[in-house]
């Protein structure tokens, strides 16, 4: 529907509007009637301030309704791509959160799970998305961080499994350094669905960065 992406002279669409002022509803109306390819082009026009819609539910509605409504219809690859879009201020829609008391830093980044389960913090590792990673771990309470890390996918692989998979040696140290060496060690004891633990996968890689890195933790 071409209509809904006309951007006036602010360079806002309705969608822009109806989340500005909050309109759940009318939010809600206009997103059931674009089909599911073309909501992820429509939620991230950016106006004349670089802000997506998102950016626009997360300043204006405190109860955080609108907000959600356009993060349950994305799924986690387009939402991985929303979350590094930024505004002339170079703000994130994870940055906007960050400034809102309340439970949206917890589900914000619980919520959406693509279809093998990995949360936007597995889905940012296994694509090498360091700055992502260390946007969610900076944006969430430290007490909700290792609940957060500690969610397995589909194979059961925690977000600490999927970085030595991945080889991602920039990402492995934010996330070691980002828990408790208690929380560490827990992680660390976490098995995925063939009884593999992190270690195990890097012994399998022969990373031994990697098992430097976590060694020294644990000392």
């Amino acid at each position: 529907m071409r209509v809904l992406t006309i951007q006036n002279v602010s360079g806002d669409t309705v969608l822009h509007i109806a989340a500005d002022k909050a309109q759940s509803d009318i939010v809600k109306h206009i997103l059931d009637l674009v089909p599911a390819d073309e909501l992820f082009k429509l939620i991230s026009i950016q106006n004349e301030n670089k802000e997506t819609t998102v950016h626009q539910a997360f300043n204006q509605d405190k109860t955080m309704e609108t907000a959600k409504l356009f993060i349950d219809c994305l799924p986690a690859a387009d939402y991985l791509k929303l979350l590094s879009m930024q505004n002339c201020y170079g703000e994130t829609i994870a940055h906007v959160a960050a400034c809102i008391n309340g439970p949206i830093q917890q589900w914000i980044f619980y919520l959406v799970q693509d279809q093998e389960g990995n949360t936007v913090i597995q889905f940012a590792t296994s694509l090498g998305h360091t700055d992502i990673v260390k946007c969610v771990i900076d944006s969430v309470p430290s007490a909700d961080l290792w609940k957060l890390l500690s969610i397995q996918n589909q194979q059961d692989e925690t977000t600490l499994h999927i970085s030595v998979n991945s080889n991602n040696m920039e990402t492995l140290p934010c996330l070691v350094e980002s828990v408790e060496t208690t929380e560490l060690h827990t992680l660390l004891l976490t098995q995925d669905i063939y009884g593999d633990t992190a270690i195990h996968s890097v012994a399998y890689g022969g990373h031994v960065d990697m098992l430097d890195k976590l060694s020294l933790q644990q000392k």
